[in-house]
């Protein structure tokens, strides 16, 4: 039998290292998160809040997912955000997003853009899905998904603590006469059912005799039997 002695194991800077990578992530306590962006990702704007948005990394361990509609990104800037962020192939889904003929032509008065209003509830649903599958392939279980957008700029980050179950939390402010649909958070499986908006994209239009996002979501969370919860968070949306 062969006899080691421990005394001769050398231990490098490289060895320290990776035991020091591997005790961070075996101890690593932070909130597991999930952060989602959809719909589209707007260069100019993203550039300003990009150490806003590279803060939740230090607060959370996070992974980002992105669902976008490839008419409104190019290739280079997605590239470019990707490697920013981390985001790996099995978080993303980038495809072209039309809106169908039957919400075309179905003649209801529309509030805003109706292909935008499309792709980020299209795109909400992609992004979970996204993640349910990323957490059964990876055995990564979150503990909550925050619902994002690259263009919003806090005076400081949100800060996330025990969460209910059934329970979307959504920001004061923004409403517009329905329920902000620009930050969600919850977990999974509350955020799996704030996603379905999607689902019943044209039912809700011609429940409320509009499309109006705002107002479609505030019809979903109801219909969905989803509890809300408002908090205080203090941001503006860049213009620019």
């Amino acid at each position: 039998m062969t006899k080691f002695n421990i005394k001769n194991v050398r231990i490098t800077k490289e060895n320290k290292n990776i035991m020091n990578l591997i005790t961070k992530k075996d101890t690593d306590e932070r909130l597991k998160v999930a952060i989602y962006f959809s719909g589209r990702i707007q260069n100019n704007k993203y550039k300003m809040n990009k150490e806003h948005l590279k803060n939740y990394d230090k607060m959370y361990n996070v992974k980002y997912f992105i669902s976008l509609n490839k008419n409104a990104n190019t290739d280079k800037f997605v590239d470019m955000f990707c490697k920013d962020f981390d985001i790996n192939e099995e978080q993303v889904n980038i495809e072209e997003i039309e809106v169908p003929n039957e919400i075309r032509e179905s003649n209801l008065r529309v509030t805003g853009n109706l292909g935008n209003m499309y792709s980020m509830f299209y795109n909400n649903y992609m992004c979970m899905e996204l993640i349910n599958k990323y957490e059964k392939k990876n055995k990564h279980k979150f503990d909550i998904v925050i619902k994002y957008r690259a263009d919003i700029y806090g005076k400081k980050n949100i800060e996330i603590g025990d969460v209910d179950e059934n329970t979307i939390y959504i920001p004061f402010g923004y409403d517009y006469g329905g329920l902000n649909d620009q930050i969600a958070y919850g977990n999974v499986e509350s955020m799996t059912k704030y996603g379905e908006c999607y689902l019943n994209f044209l039912g809700y239009g011609i429940l409320n005799n509009d499309f109006h996002p705002e107002g479609l979501l505030s019809r979903h969370i109801k219909t969905k039997l989803l509890n809300i919860k408002r908090f205080e968070y203090e941001y503006r949306l860049n213009k620019l």
